[in-house]
């Protein structure tokens, strides 16, 4: 599995845990953390998008 595509999964997955603590009413400091993850792995995308750009070429301009 390429780095990209693991990452779009750890973000997606990330996310929904992020939600689902929202959700739940769980402590804010938990919801916090969790955040504090997603945007990691964010920042992390956006520097492979940088670094990489041809992973992004022959998704053409789907987003």
């Amino acid at each position: 599995m390429s780095d990209k595509k693991l990452l779009e999964e750890q973000i997606e997955k990330t996310r929904e845990k992020m939600y689902s603590a929202y959700m739940n009413n769980l402590d804010f400091q938990d919801v916090l953390i969790i955040s504090q993850k997603l945007d990691c792995l964010l920042n992390k995308l956006e520097k492979l998008r940088k670094e990489k750009p041809s992973l992004w070429e022959s998704e053409g301009n789907q987003d």
